[in-house]
């Protein structure tokens, strides 16, 4: 049950990452998928 909780939490950050443009999202795709290609 908490885990369900914690999936709705992080896929509602990473809608609001998406939204505040492409650094934030290299930044959540660089946490989730542990990528670093941050350099544009």
């Amino acid at each position: 049950m908490g885990e369900v909780t914690v999936g709705i939490k992080i896929v509602k950050q990473s809608l609001i990452f998406f939204k505040k443009g492409n650094r934030s999202k290299c930044i959540f795709l660089n946490m989730v998928l542990e990528e670093e290609d941050c350099s544009h």
